[in-house]
């Protein structure tokens, strides 16, 4: 054994113990973030930004005031009417919406702990003698501020400023990869796991890529979800317990609805949000079943084909995860033109013309078959990456053409601070 894979997995072994609070605490039933907003908000009064403004204030920022929260650094960027800032320290991230405000610029919103139920409400502004008075002209500021309060359960009061320092480099082609569509229910997003709400938040939370979950319904219609059975940690109330494939979609769309209260989506519903309402660059389609993968590969074709007619920049990839499944699609000549994932060895990567590689994370960097998979003209992508140090580690030291993850706000800044 090499001594690289055993300090990953003494390093493993660590991890597991690190985490095994918030493993265990995941497990414990629903609880939710409660984010209530400001009941003087300032924002009914703004003029909204125009793209101007929003590229000059994207950047890196230098945390002049609110070290404790978020650290010394964070990742300001734009997703068309929201602003995100991440952060290393506790995991942190910030969601704003923001509008000019007479001489100045306002953003009010929300900041977690990614990894705890820790939440409160932010505001900040860039006052007039603190790059307004340019951006507002449309000329390249001096210098940019943004300062202000966080609260938390609406009362403590936490200052925060922030001094912008550099622009953010260009994204190279690295995806970030929003496991479920986004992140789990575990996670306390707005939104639950697999639905249409938290494909189009996917964004917002710093990915450019999803991994989305496809079962068969008993009239053999693809849909969005995770589980073997329907269940209460995915759907509200008991209406239908028990295997996805013994209801029919009518059912699925009459009788349950996602925890947070969202219809379960078909493939077609997602594939069509995807195309027509984000800029997502990458679909991972983690396949349940072989029939789930017959039935579901003419529908990624189509879709495909509605967004080269659009001229976006998207791929949508049949995911191949277990043997079972790739052999199915290796053996129909019909699915050589699919584009394809696959999870297993290099050697099936080749055999089935994959267009990206996606081993498990645990397995270390992989560095001369990665190397050997893009040579090939191939994209590699490892999963499913959480824990803070390793994510570090994986972007500042491996070769990865990205990462699958239920944190793409840790992803997102670790990759645009690496090398900054």
């Amino acid at each position: 054994m090499s001594n690289l894979n055993i300090l990953f997995l003494s390093l493993i072994v660590l991890s597991s113990i690190l985490f095994s609070s918030i493993i265990l605490s995941s497990c414990k039933g629903d609880y939710s973030v409660n984010i209530t907003g400001f009941a003087d908000s300032q924002l009914k009064n703004t003029t909204s930004l125009n793209g101007f403004i929003k590229k000059k204030i994207s950047g890196l920022y230098k945390v002049r005031t609110g070290k404790k929260m978020f650290g010394d650094t964070v990742v300001v960027k734009w997703s068309g009417t929201t602003m995100s800032v991440f952060a290393r320290r506790n995991e942190a991230y910030m969601v704003l919406k923001g509008g000019s405000l007479d001489s100045s610029l306002v953003f009010e919103g929300y900041w977690r702990f990614a990894q705890s139920d820790r939440s409160g409400n932010i505001r900040l502004h860039i006052a007039y003698m603190e790059g307004a008075k340019e951006l507002l002209q449309e000329l390249p500021p001096g210098k940019v501020i943004l300062s202000g309060f966080a609260n938390e359960d609406g009362t403590s009061r936490s200052s925060i400023s922030l001094e912008y320092i550099k622009p953010l480099k260009v994204n190279d082609g690295f995806y970030i990869v929003a496991h479920r569509g986004g992140g789990r229910n575990s996670d306390l997003l707005p939104y639950s796991e697999n639905s249409l709400e938290i494909i189009q938040y996917a964004e917002i939370l710093g990915a450019n890529a999803i991994e989305i979950d496809i079962r068969l319904t008993k009239d053999k219609e693809p849909i969005l979800y995770h589980d073997d059975n329907f269940n209460t940690r995915l759907i509200k109330g008991e209406y239908m317990v028990g295997p996805v494939e013994n209801y029919y979609l009518y059912q699925v769309k009459n009788f349950c609805t996602l925890k947070k209260g969202e219809i379960i989506p078909t493939l077609s519903e997602a594939l069509e949000v995807v195309i027509k309402k984000t800029n997502i660059k990458f679909v991972w389609l983690d396949i349940k079943s072989v029939e789930a993968a017959r039935i579901s590969i003419p529908v990624m074709n189509n879709y495909m084909k509605m967004a080269n007619q659009r001229g976006r920049d998207l791929v949508i990839l049949v995911g191949m995860p277990t043997r079972e499944i790739f052999d199915f699609i290796v053996s129909g000549s019909e699915y050589e033109t699919a584009l394809k994932l696959c999870e297993l060895s290099i050697d099936d990567v080749r055999k089935s013309n994959s267009k990206v590689w996606a081993p498990r994370w645990t397995l270390g960097y992989l560095t001369n078959q990665v190397e050997a998979m893009q040579s090939e003209g191939r994209k590699t992508v490892v999963w499913t990456l959480d824990e803070p140090g390793f994510i570090r580690k994986f972007i500042n030291e491996s070769k990865f053409d990205g990462i699958l993850t239920n944190y793409p706000t840790l992803v997102a800044y670790e990759y645009y601070i690496k090398d900054q």
